[in-house]
């Protein structure tokens, strides 16, 4: 578990180097039901209180909750002290100076990074036209479950992002790499 929380910690410390950065909100701990639900109630409210265009609060709102619902999600359980099962990631909300800017990050078995590797290349290579209908695709497709349905909260991320987003991927051992995200929200 300190572990898992001391490499989060290192990976926060590096993005808070940036210069003009002001982070408005961050998490770094557990993820489950109760923490997404909890963060989601604060961030609306936070947004819609210090972001002026309200396309801007909508647009931020929903990369927000993709972040949190992927690393909810699709993130890596590890046994805490007490036998239960933790998945262990961080979120930050951060205004710098023509920009807002959203990284997330978390634990993600080595064959399932394989998968999200694939999945982001391929969105990212894709231009939005091609995005949208690959999306309204994915979304027709009823065979879907949890696991295969990956690319859908990436594609809403890009698309209302409007901006390239960029992924880094560690890995920790032979089943284990740290996935994260950097993705622009323009002001």
């Amino acid at each position: 578990m300190f572990r898992e929380q001391k490499f989060i910690s290192n990976e926060i410390k590096s993005i808070m180097r940036k210069d003009n950065l002001i982070p408005l909100f961050l998490y770094t701990g557990i993820y489950n039901y109760h923490a997404v639900d909890s963060h989601l109630v604060t961030l609306k409210q936070y947004l819609k209180s210090h972001i002026d265009k309200k396309k801007t609060v909508k647009e931020s709102y929903n990369i927000l909750v993709e972040c949190l619902e992927n690393i909810n999600h699709h993130g890596l359980s590890f046994k805490t002290e007490d036998d239960s099962d933790s998945i262990y990631g961080y979120l930050i909300f951060a205004s710098e100076p023509n920009r807002y800017s959203v990284w997330a990050g978390n634990f993600v078995a080595a064959n399932d990074f394989l998968k999200l590797k694939d999945s982001l290349d391929e969105i990212i290579n894709t231009n939005n036209e091609e995005l949208k209908s690959l999306y309204r695709q994915k979304l027709g497709n009823n065979d879907l479950s949890e696991k295969q349905g990956m690319g859908i909260g990436l594609i809403d991320i890009v698309l209302k992002s409007k901006e390239p987003i960029a992924y880094v991927a560690k890995q920790i051992d032979d089943d284990t790499y740290f996935f994260s995200l950097e993705i622009t929200i323009q002001k």
